[in-house]
Order: structure tokens, then C-alpha cells, then sequence
């Protein structure tokens, strides 16, 4: 994966020499947790038939993670929270539910599988990624920067686990890999995360969450074409797998999570209470386009630029509509850390300062301005 930025820089100046604009997202989709509610409770055992997840909504269907074609079956989630308790409960249609691995912290996605990620302090450092497949069995990382920045996936015991965490599977309308029993017609996913495990090497996100606070996540599912072969399912060769995600990441990539949605934490007044929007959100997208235009024109010229209009980044970045014009500082050329760009932003009379670096870590200052707002933790 660190090659990438490589075939970026052969791939740009195979065109031409010009800066490539980076794109501007739009607001990603944001899902309201809301806490139990008095005498709510939720059994792990994969049947999601409490009256704790009949009182909320499903998310919205997945989609293609590219904003491609809309994906052949239906994917949405459900969530609830109580305490250091965060519970998730997946429904994913499928008419072959299939799943060969049996011991955990496998490679999972091998499997189709159904994957949650969670970036708490949303610095996209030192975010948590969870797979699971039909047989529950999982794979949990910790990742301490994304892949295409040098980053490197760090699992099982003495780096990192989570001790309470649950999970069961429930298959509808046939058996889990018996092509004779089906067509299925969907499996359901049921878990507990514990949010200790969760603000491990954060600075700011807290466990138990508070209602209000913003956390990044996103929901993913790796969706392999099957046939039925002497009466198993095998993998059709030479077709890749779909990747099917609740909010678009405009790549084939998970790991990008900027661009990840957002967990609104919420009481437990259902159809009352409401999330607030990230107030950062604008300034992050100022960040991620020096960044974005930073490392193209790196892979073109072998430095990093000085120099703003070197970059070719969008006019809302600097006219100022997504912030004040963010000074690019030089650390250290030769050094990993390359640049440092900042920018300043005023939301209802608050100001804060975001930063990011070479390696896609975003800071704020107030620290607590992404999670808690500007009012801080």
C-alpha cells in the first residue's frame, strides 16, 4: 500500500505536470445512537428482537463504497448504547450464506463478512477496525495511520483486544454453507463493543460517551460472487469482491477516515432528541485538499510546495469559504513529516484551529472542538 503514492506520481505526470484538483465532499450520512432507556435491554444472541432495537430506525441501505451501482442485496444496521456498551446489530440479505473461517483474527474479509470502523477522536490515527463473518468469527485491528500513509495493522494479544466484546450470527431461511437448503434469505450480525477498548490512544474521546459528542465511523461489507460446486459454495475465480458501505468513501478504499460518516451519541429520548453537525467539518475539508494536492504535487516534483498556488486547490478553499486560507508550514523536507498545514475558523463567534501533517493526522485546538464542539470535553 505505501506504493501508491508512487503509481499517483507516474500515473500524474504521465498526464501532465498541472496540480490536480482535490475534490470537496459533501456532508457524509450521520447516525444518532440512542442510549437504553429504562428497563431496555439487549441479549447478544443475534436474533435482534429486543423491544430496545424495535424502538429505533435502521440506517440508511448501504451503497457501492465508490458510489457505483447500487448493490445487488440490502445491507442496513441498527444501534444502541448503554454506559461503555455500544450495540450494533447488522441485517445483511443474501441468499448464500456461506463462511469458511473458524478461528478468530483471521484475515476475515477472505469471508464475506460484515466490517465497522471507528475513529473516536476522528484524527484518523489509531482507529479500530472489526470483521465479522457468518460464523462470528472476527478480526480486530488497531490501525495507528491509514495503509497509503505508512500505517500498519496491529492485532491480537498484547497489542490489541477487546475482552468484552460479544458477538452472535443468525441465518433465515436455510442452513449456513448447504447450497441444498436455500435460497436463503438474509443473516443478522449482533454485537457488543466495549468503548474502553475503543478510546485506547485517544486524546480526546471519552468512554462512556456523553450525548451530543461526534465520533467517525463507518459500516462496510465485502460481498464475494459464489457458485455451487458439488454441493459447496466456492468463490467464481477471477471476480473481485463488492464492497458495499454505508457512507460512500468515493474510492475503493476503507481506509480514508476523513471521509468515514459520523455517531452522533444520543440520550435515550427516541424521536426527540437530534444530532448536531460537526462544526470542523468545513475546516477538515480545507485540511484534506492541502493534503490530498500536497502529496500529488510531491509525487510530480519530489518536494512538498511552499507556496499555496502551487497546489491547485479549489477556490472555496482559498477564498476562504472553508476556513481562513490555510498557511502550508514546512517542518522538515526531508523528514516524514514534510508539512504542516493549518487553518482558522470562526463558528458562532468561536474560533479553533485545525492542523494536519504529511500523514493525514488531523488535531484541533480547542482538542475537544471535533468530538465535544467548542465548548470542549
Amino acid at each position: 500500500m505505501p506504493g501508491l503514492w508512487a503509481l499517483a506520481a507516474a500515473a500524474v505526470a504521465a498526464v501532465a505536470s498541472a496540480a490536480v484538483t482535490p475534490p470537496i465532499f459533501p456532508y457524509p450520512r450521520q447516525y444518532g445512537v440512542h442510549r437504553l432507556g429504562p428497563g431496555e435491554r439487549i441479549v447478544v444472541d443475534g436474533f435482534l428482537n429486543e423491544t430496545a432495537w424495535d424502538a429505533v430506525p435502521w440506517s440508511e441501505d448501504f451503497v457501492d463504497i465508490d458510489a457505483g451501482p447500487v448493490p445487488r442485496f440490502r445491507t442496513r444496521y441498527k444501534a444502541r448504547w448503554e454506559g461503555n456498551n455500544l450495540y450494533i446489530g447488522y441485517w445483511l440479505e443474501e441468499p448464500q450464506v456461506w463462511a469458511n473461517l473458524t478461528v478468530d483474527d483471521s484475515i476475515v474479509f477472505h469471508d464475506n463478512d460484515a466490517e465497522i470502523f471507528i475513529d473516536p477522536d476522528g484524527s484518523c490515527a489509531w482507529y479500530k477496525e472489526l470483521e465479522v463473518n457468518a460464523l462470528a468469527t472476527w478480526w480486530q485491528l488497531i490501525l495507528d495511520k491509514p495503509y497509503i500513509d505508512g500505517g500498519s495493522a496491529k492485532y491480537g494479544p498484547g497489542k490489541w483486544v477487546m475482552p468484552r466484546f460479544e458477538a452472535a450470527t443468525q441465518v433465515f431461511g436455510c442452513e449456513i454453507n448447504d447450497p441444498s437448503s436455500g435460497p436463503c434469505s438474509h443473516w443478522t450480525l449482533e454485537m457488543l463493543l466495549p468503548l474502553e477498548s475503543y478510546v485506547v490512544n485517544e486524546t480526546v474521546a471519552r468512554s462512556p460517551p456523553v450525548p451530543g459528542d461526534l465520533w467517525r465511523w463507518d459500516f462496510s461489507r465485502v460481498e464475494w460472487r459464489v457458485s455451487d460446486v458439488g454441493n459447496k459454495f466456492e468463490k467464481v475465480p477471477g471476480v473481485a469482491a463488492a464492497n458495499w458501505v454505508w457512507s460512500a468513501q468515493h474510492a475503493i478504499n476503507m481506509h480514508l477516515p476523513e471521509r468515514w460518516g459520523y455517531l452522533c451519541w444520543l440520550d435515550d429520548k427516541v424521536n426527540v432528541s437530534t444530532c448536531r453537525t460537526d462544526v470542523t467539518w468545513n475546516a477538515r475539508q480545507a485540511l484534506a485538499a492541502v493534503y490530498y494536492a500536497q502529496h500529488q504535487f510531491s509525487a510530480v516534483n519530489g518536494y512538498f510546495s511552499a507556496t499555496l498556488s502551487d497546489l491547485g486547490l479549489p477556490p472555496s478553499v482559498l477564498n476562504g469559504q472553508l476556513g481562513t486560507q490555510p498557511p502550508v508550514l514546512i517542518v522538515d523536507p526531508l523528514s516524514p513529516y514534510g508539512f504542516a498545514a493549518n487553518v482558522s475558523a470562526t463558528v458562532g463567534g468561536q474560533t479553533f484551529v485545525g492542523s494536519i501533517n504529511t500523514q493525514r493526522h488531523f488535531t484541533f485546538d480547542p482538542p475537544g472542538a471535533a468530538v465535544c464542539g467548542l465548548g470542549g470535553c
